[in-house]
């Protein structure tokens, strides 16, 4: 009778084993590796970006100042880069130059995030920007680079901007307090509501906004 019970004890544990390793375990995908910041200004390599940009500036007393963190640009390899009045921001990546968003009449680039959502290996670049030309609106995006192209999410909130939040590991956006001490040096703070969440669903990465969770 014992060994009945030890056959059966050691069956259910067997099963168990292969339960969670049959590629479908409910353990949550470990996100914990999210990189949050925001507009960080200075010159560093300014002039070589506007050589190979050959951008022309819009309005007589402008500047372009790179906004990455030395820290990112050291780890990912992204160099982030804003002018300062007409608010176009750009990305360098490997030699080569995508515009982020768009920009007219709002803020331009305001905060990032790096983390590989789709869990391909290679972490994504993601973005929170505002434009308006009359309604400002706020949306975000991220630069693949797996596919070396820019997507930007089909969402926009309407008069007031969004900030990137750690949330639980997962990346999620917040409606934000913003304090413009230029537009290149801009802060923003978590406010109350949560606009969504950034997830990798049906083999592509959405934004799923807190309406929508809700509903479905």
């Amino acid at each position: 009778m014992k060994k009945l019970y030890f056959f059966a004890f050691t069956l259910t544990i067997v099963l168990w084993v292969a339960a969670c390793s049959d590629g479908k375990s409910t353990l949550p995908d470990d996100n914990s590796n999210i990189v949050l910041f925001q507009l960080t200004p200075s010159a560093n390599g300014v002039e070589e970006f506007l050589e190979i940009s050959e951008i022309k500036m819009l309005y007589q007393n402008e500047f372009c100042y790179n906004v990455t963190p030395q820290t990112i640009s050291d780890e990912y390899g992204f160099q982030i880069f804003k002018l300062d009045q007409c608010c176009a921001g750009f990305l360098l990546y490997e030699n080569e130059i995508y515009t982020l968003g768009e920009y007219f009449g709002g803020l331009g680039i305001t905060s990032f995030a790096v983390a590989d959502i789709d869990q391909n290996g290679k972490s994504e670049l993601y973005f929170t920007y505002s434009w308006g030309s009359g309604i400002h609106r706020s949306l975000a995006g991220y630069f693949d680079t797996h596919n070396k192209e820019v997507v930007l999410f089909d969402y926009s909130y309407f008069n007031k901007d969004m900030v990137f939040v750690n949330e639980n590991h997962s990346l999620s956006l917040y409606e934000a307090d913003v304090d413009v001490k230029s537009f290149v040096d801009i802060s923003l703070l978590q406010g109350e509501e949560k606009v969504g969440d950034i997830v990798f669903d049906s083999d592509k990465i959405q934004l799923i906004t807190s309406q929508e969770a809700n509903s479905g």
